[in-house]
């Protein structure tokens, strides 16, 4: 057997250390025992803290909704995956996405360096056109009345509002699970928010920035449920645009 085509195998009792070399399209298994504490509160911490750090693309669990759905709150996966486990048939053999039950993925290198890897067109949940395009100020404009209020109050640039009211236009209709179209199994779709009990996300300014500077990165975490997630990072004089009011 060629050796770029073994698969390498190691068993252990603690999740595999943060010296991964992840050996690009070599096969490795890495089975880790858990004993008596698979399912608990410690369990679903380190396991859950072990995704956020790793990143790995996908999570599978079987035979217990529940855990899946707590690693799946608590972590940032791209594809979640829940089989019934009881049997060969319902049970979830594969962590990837499926496109012949709807489901696409994709990653985009820095766009600095996007032409060193691909010339081709690529299917991902946003358009790849979009990359390359720009709003008119005539759009912008008519999207100001739908910048919330008390954020549109404190910005002085109408195209920054209307900008912020484009993405407020497209999170109230993103957000929330909608369900995909498969034959064989639910597939739900969605954004995903920051995962739950995984730190604060922290929007760091500097001394000179401006509320129009800052508003669109702030909007996503108004309008939706990660707002309790939200930290501001500043010197006092750069929180002088942004009352309580504001928030």
């Amino acid at each position: 057997m060629r050796p770029d085509r073994c698969v390498t195998a190691q068993v252990s009792n603690s999740l595999p250390s943060d010296d991964i070399d992840e050996m690009w399209r070599q096969g490795f298994l890495d089975v880790t025992t858990t004993g008596d504490s698979f399912g608990s509160p410690e369990f679903v911490s380190e396991v859950s803290g072990w995704l956020n750090r790793h990143q790995p693309i996908s999570l599978v669990v079987n035979g217990d909704y529940a855990l899946m759905r707590t690693l799946w709150e608590r972590s940032g996966m791209v594809v979640n995956t829940a089989g019934q486990g009881d049997t060969e048939a319902s049970a979830a053999l594969t962590a990837q996405a499926r496109p012949q039950d709807g489901e696409i993925f994709g990653e985009f290198p820095p766009r600095r360096d996007l032409f060193k890897y691909t010339r081709f067109p690529a299917i991902v949940p946003s358009a790849t056109a979009g990359y390359n395009t720009s709003y008119t100020a005539t759009k912008l404009h008519d999207s100001v009345a739908s910048c919330p209020a008390a954020l549109r109050s404190v910005c002085s640039d109408d195209l920054t509002a209307g900008y912020c009211g484009v993405l407020a236009e497209y999170l109230r209709d993103a957000c929330g699970a909608h369900q995909g179209s498969s034959l064989s199994r639910t597939v739900l779709y969605g954004l995903q928010r920051p995962p739950l009990e995984a730190g604060p996300s922290v929007v760091r300014l500097d001394a000179s920035s401006t509320a129009d500077d800052v508003a669109p990165y702030l909007l996503p975490f108004l309008i939706t449920n990660a707002r309790s997630s939200l930290q501001l990072s500043a010197p006092p004089a750069a929180v002088r645009f942004l009352p309580p009011s504001a928030w």
